[in-house]
């Protein structure tokens, strides 16, 4: 009797840790409560010389693309039972008016990622390089599509691979019902020197359901194991129906006129007056019509204008048009002997798996020293901390 409770125990246990271990009920910071504690302005005190020209323009993004072309949907599945892959994703972009998608195929410990693509684009391998490690280009033809039906996400895909390996796959759900979350998308992720934060914002995010249709996966004459999000009815198979994407504060090093407040394309400052000095409260990416915003409380002061021996340290909250909340961390500014120094530290997150937040790995530095009268020599860039 003694050993059957001892039995019973043990499996609750197992039951209660692992079914902890996946998250797939977001939580956001709330913006007015993270906010609380700081003042709404820059004590004047900090300054030393009158307000400069203005915003000093170096808090903006860039499309991942590089404007070549918008990424409106993503689909990804994990598997097992390949000796060289163990994950496929499939992007929905539109690309010179025209929406395609290509394949961005795994191999084991993301060592390679070879990215199928139509024949007749062009698609710079730079362009993706500087969000995953090693990759590869494969002009191709195949066919393939992902959506949501009437009756649940549907995913196929009919290509052969570099190796001569045919790859079909054929996900198709029969019943509605299925739940969205959001989430920042931790692609990217082992990135050992970033040159930006990759903000992937994914909505209308989806999973899907075990036994709920069809789910089959083969390579060659192989039949893959999907792998499956333990405890939940649903597989390690996910999309999101709407992204955005930013590079969020991309790594620099320039010398900038002192008279240029102008942002990079794409980007806006909201700004506040503070006694003359013009200081950052928000900056907003515009991707194809969906924005990205972060907020800075107190807002970034006129950074040119500050006095020597000066320390200021400050909180941001990022969100987009949907939800507010979605990452938040810290920044903070010190002067001395003419040289500015500044750090931002993302910190608060949400992430559907357990172990660090891997945002909080991430750390942008900034050293600005002026040059002359007319011009500031800048650096600014993103370094992983354990």
């Amino acid at each position: 009797m003694r050993s059957r409770l001892f039995i019973l125990l043990g499996m609750l246990i197992f039951i209660l840790f692992f079914s902890s271990c996946i998250n797939i009920k977001p939580t956001f910071t709330d913006q007015d409560k993270f906010f609380s504690s700081e003042p709404e302005k820059t004590d004047l005190s900090v300054y030393g010389s009158p307000p400069s020209a203005g915003v000093l323009p170096i808090f903006n993004s860039n499309c991942h693309s590089g404007n070549i072309y918008e990424i409106k949907k993503l689909a990804l599945s994990n598997f097992k039972g390949d000796s060289i892959y163990h994950q496929i994703e499939m992007q929905e972009i539109v690309y010179n008016g025209e929406t395609i998608v290509i394949v961005l195929i795994y191999q084991h410990d993301d060592k390679m990622i070879d990215i199928y693509y139509p024949d007749e684009i062009v698609l710079s391998k730079a362009n993706f390089e500087k969000l995953l490690n090693h990759v590869e280009m494969c002009p191709s033809t195949y066919e393939s599509s992902f959506c949501l039906t009437d009756h649940g996400f549907e995913m196929k895909l009919n290509l052969t691979d570099k190796f001569g390996r045919l790859i079909w796959i054929d996900f198709s759900e029969n019943k509605p019902g299925g739940e969205f979350i959001s989430l920042i998308a931790p692609i990217g992720s082992g990135t050992k020197e970033p040159q930006y934060f990759p903000f992937i914002f994914i909505d209308k995010f989806g999973f899907l359901r075990k036994n709920c249709g069809t789910s089959s996966l083969k390579i060659g004459k192989s039949e893959m194991k999907l792998d499956k999000i333990p405890f939940t009815p649903y597989y390690l198979t996910r999309y999101s129906l709407e992204t955005t994407l930013a590079e969020w504060l991309p790594n620099t090093e320039k010398v900038m006129q002192l008279s240029d407040t102008m942002p990079a394309m794409g980007n806006t400052y909201q700004v506040v007056n503070n006694g003359g000095y013009i200081e950052l409260a928000t900056q907003t990416f515009n991707y194809y019509g969906r924005n990205f915003h972060v907020n800075y409380m107190p807002p970034i002061p006129d950074l040119l204008a500050l006095k020597d021996n000066q320390n200021i340290e400050g909180k941001f909250c990022a969100r987009t048009d949907s939800v507010s909340g979605i990452m938040a961390g810290t920044y903070s500014i010190t002067k001395k002997d003419g040289k500015i120094s500044m750090k931002i530290e993302p910190e608060k997150g949400w992430q559907p798996y357990p172990g660090k937040l891997w945002l909080k790995t991430y750390r942008w530095e900034a050293t600005i020293l002026p040059e002359n009268s007319k011009e500031v020599k800048v650096k600014t860039e993103w370094n992983r901390v354990k």
